[in-house]
């Protein structure tokens, strides 16, 4: 998993090196779109627990896109914590690749969707009385939706971006405060 996560950063490394080159007039062409970072809350879920109120924490995710046309796919990474100061606690990482579309519903106004698959792993820890940190950790696959609503679409964005990660763990619901950034 961590030889994947290596993957990705050179590979969004390098498409923004070279996203300079791109040619707006071009609409036919696999062009860089945009780069994104976001903040929020989320609130997982288990499968294994029934009576479980489930875990909730902040996260961070970041986002690099790519454009087709009107075609929009993505690569996607999400980390979350847990805030417990005792007992355990819950986290949780997701790499996804997404395809999506954008509507434009006014000149300051536009809604994305977003679908895909990725890898979701969660690690539950419990704190021992020792001080020490017992950890299980679960990887599945993901089916992640989420939308975008976001504010004067060109050049720089600011949005909000909920949505969840269907997985056989336990599904993950998030809300968050994004900024992006788009190239054309």
């Amino acid at each position: 998993m961590e030889r994947l996560i290596k993957v990705a950063i050179v590979l969004l490394i390098s498409k923004i090196s070279f996203g300079q080159e791109n040619d707006t007039s071009d609409k036919g062409k696999f062009r860089f779109r945009s780069i994104e970072a976001g903040f929020g809350f989320y609130e997982s879920t288990y499968k294994e627990r029934i009576n479980s109120s489930g875990h909730s924490g902040i996260d961070l995710s970041v986002r690099t896109s790519f454009s087709l046309k009107r075609n929009i796919f993505s690569l996607d990474l999400k980390l979350g914590e847990e805030v417990s100061f005792f007992g355990g606690g819950d986290s949780f990482y997701t790499v996804n690749l997404l395809y999506g579309r954008q509507w434009d519903l006014a000149a300051w106004f536009a809604i994305e969707t977003h679908s895909g698959l990725g890898v979701f792993s969660n690690s539950r820890y419990d704190l021992s009385g020792d001080f020490g940190r017992d950890t299980k950790t679960e990887e599945s696959l993901g089916v992640p939706i989420d939308l975008k609503f976001m504010l004067y679409p060109k050049g720089f964005t600011i949005g909000l971006n909920p949505g969840v990660n269907f997985n056989s763990i336990g599904n993950t619901f998030y809300g968050n405060l994004i900024f992006q950034y788009n190239f054309n």
